[in-house]
Parts: structure tokens; C-alpha cells; sequence
């Protein structure tokens, strides 16, 4: 059973199942690799995509390296672990996060060693964000969790060090990763879950192009209580309106 992609030739949708597009003739197995087969369903594993290679023992081998005018979006190793913690230690950071405020160097290795064991199962996908002038401190992450590939969408999130905020950084690091969600990871939609009086990030979505779709009471238990969250969406029909 197959699912509609993207041929990256001339962009037309085409099924996972083909290995040429009806459409212009070309042969390009790299994207035809995002597919459901039999094989991968016996282990209840979904398969992989070819930018989503795992080695052996579950360690990544090819992990997308994304690129804008000012960033540089990597895999977060053990290494930036000094670099999460300094900003995850801040209650102005963790204030809408499910998380508390981090007081141990061993939470932000934890932390990190979560997002490669959820690639490493094909579950989701977190960048390391890096300005390009500096040799690799990390400065924020974003990325993909809950991914549901039958249902081709996953939930989005991020964070930023505090003073990185108001620049347009989070802007273009999203711009990159929801280009690559819908063209790489054959998502067709896209969602955020955010604290009602987050306007930062309120305004960061909208400008992302994600529209509210409503509002949840009670919708996640944080911090020892019931919290209500907002729900941001962007589909890709939307998306491909505005980036043909």
C-alpha cells in the first residue's frame, strides 16, 4: 500500500509505489524510498526515508544538515550538552516547556540522547541550530516528535536561548524544517501545541503560515497540573499556495 509524494522533478504528486513519474518520465529512486512496504510492517517499524538512514545499532549515518542564510541545522551530540543546559537552566526558557528548569548537566545529556533514540526509531527528528559564524555552539533546537507516518503528520517544536530572541532566527530555522517536513518527510500536516499566553510563539507560527484551529482546556497534565493548549496547523496544499 502506497501514499502520494512528490517527484522532485516537475513536483507532481505521484504514488510511493512507482519508480518513475507518469508525469515526466523520470527515474529518481531517492524519493520513491519514502514508502510503505510489507517488509517494514512485520516489526510494526515504519520505513525510512533516504535523508533518515540508521546504521547499526540504531546509530544515524545520514542526518539532514539544513542550511539558511544565517543557520546551520545539525544533529545535537553529547558535546552541546554544556549548551542546552545553560539556557535550559532558565526559567524564562522552561516557563511553556514540559519541563522544569534543568539543574543538572545530565538532564540536557538525557535530554539530547531522547531526541537521537526517537530518530534512531524513525519517531521524530531534532536539529541543533548554530549561527554560522561561530565553530558549533548550539543556541536552540526545533524539530519533529509524534510522528505519525499513517497519517502523514507530526507535531513541531523549538526553543531558543533568551539571547538569540527577536532576531528572526526561529523564523528562518522553521522555514527550513517545514520545507523539509513536507518535501522529505512527506508530511501533509503539520502541528503546534502552545500555552494560550504564549504570544512569542503565537506570532511565530502565524508568520510561519500555521493557522489556530482551537482551543484545548485541560489538554496536557505539566507540571503537576492540567494545562490548556491552543492548536496551530499548517497543511501542505496551504503551504505549496504560497511556496509553489
Amino acid at each position: 500500500m502506497g501514499f502520494l509524494i512528490e517527484c522532485r522533478t516537475c513536483g507532481s504528486q505521484v504514488s510511493s509505489t512507482v519508480k518513475m513519474c507518469p508525469n515526466c518520465g523520470e527515474r529518481s529512486p531517492e524519493p520513491y524510498k519514502d514508502r510503505l512496504s510489507a517488509g517494514a510492517k512485520k516489526d510494526n517499524r515504519p520505513p525510512l526515508s533516504e535523508s533518515m538512514t540508521i546504521g547499526a545499532g540504531g546509530s544515524p549515518m545520514d542526518f539532514p544538515v539544513l542550511e539558511t542564510e544565517r543557520l546551520r541545522l545539525r544533529m545535537p551530540t553529547r558535546s552541546d550538552a554544556s549548551d542546552l543546559f545553560r539556557y535550559f537552566s532558565l526559567d524564562e526558557v522552561t516557563r511553556y516547556y514540559d519541563l522544569d528548569s534543568f539543574t543538572e548537566i545530565r538532564q540536557a545529556e538525557e535530554l539530547i540522547y531522547t531526541w537521537s533514540e526517537r530518530y534512531a526509531h524513525r519517531e521524530g527528528i531534532r536539529w541543533g541550530i548554530v549561527l554560522k559564524p561561530s565553530p558549533g555552539r548550539v543556541i536552540g533546537t526545533c524539530g519533529y516528535h509524534n510522528w505519525a507516518k499513517a497519517h502523514r503528520k507530526a507535531e513541531i517544536g523549538f526553543e531558543l536561548a533568551p539571547e538569540y530572541w527577536r532576531r528572526g532566527l526561529m523564523t528562518e530555522a522553521l522555514e527550513a524544517i517545514v520545507g523539509y517536513g513536507f518535501s522529505r518527510m512527506a508530511l501533509n500536516r503539520i502541528e503546534a501545541y502552545i500555552d494560550p499566553d504564549n504570544f512569542a510563539s503565537r506570532r511565530l507560527l502565524e508568520n510561519a503560515g500555521f493557522s489556530e484551529e482551537g482551543y484545548l482546556r485541560d489538554c496536557f497534565f505539566e507540571k503537576g497540573r492540567f494545562a490548556d493548549a491552543v492548536l496551530f496547523a499548517l497543511i501542505r496544499r496551504d503551504y505549496v499556495e504560497v511556496h509553489p
